[in-house]
């Protein structure tokens, strides 16, 4: 992106938000993991029967909770090239002030929403009301996840899956920084964000 690796702005953010006794980039690329080094980052080996499409988040992030010892791991997705290091500095200190088990970056939309054809959150027998007053439902969006060690590795060795464990809780990013790249239009909606970006820091530099 932008001439640089996309995984480089997930390194860069996590490094410059210097809440971490380490970054560490978990990937079966031996690629990905050089420029991990290069850029002043750990690389973990993931194995690769943990990379086809059957692999969920929760079975690598057992993996590495496995074979690295932490109080508290925060996952920085690197399809999230737009989060910044204030991001992670402010969802760090939610997660430890809060004494949560499981944290969830999230964007919040505040439309009328339906779930298998039920309203959420919205009475279809009221009176409309208008978008902006409507209660926000909040979307996962997973730039920036954080859970306690020992409360995702008891639930996973208990039952099998541990993304939602313990107590949880909800961060709010901005549209800006939770936008995440599945799709190439993702890609080049996140390249124009970034160049727009740019020119805004370049103009209040001048």
């Amino acid at each position: 992106m932008l001439g640089r690796p996309l995984i480089s702005y997930a390194i860069d953010a996590a490094l410059s938000a210097s809440c971490f006794d380490r970054v560490i980039v978990n990937t079966e690329s031996e690629e990905i993991g050089a420029i991990a080094l290069e850029l002043g980052a750990e690389f973990y080996r993931r194995s690769i029967e943990l990379t086809g499409d059957n692999a969920k988040n929760e079975d690598f992030v057992y993996d590495f909770l496995k074979s690295i010892e932490t109080e508290y791991l925060f996952m920085v997705n690197p399809t999230s090239p737009l989060v910044m290091a204030e991001d992670i500095r402010s969802f760090v200190e939610k997660m430890l002030n809060g004494g949560y088990d499981s944290l969830f970056s999230v964007r919040q939309i505040k439309a009328q929403s339906f779930l298998r054809g039920k309203a959420l959150n919205f009475d279809p027998d009221a009176p409309h009301v208008n978008s902006q007053d409507v209660a926000p439902v909040e979307s996962i969006c997973w730039a920036i996840t954080g859970w306690k060690s020992g409360t995702f590795l008891r639930a996973y060795e208990e039952k099998g899956f541990a993304a939602y464990c313990g107590k949880m809780g909800t961060f709010e990013l901005s549209t800006f920084s939770s936008t995440d790249i599945d799709y190439e239009e993702d890609f080049l909606l996140a390249e124009l964000m970034m160049q727009m970006r740019s020119r805004h820091t370049n103009e209040i530099t001048i």
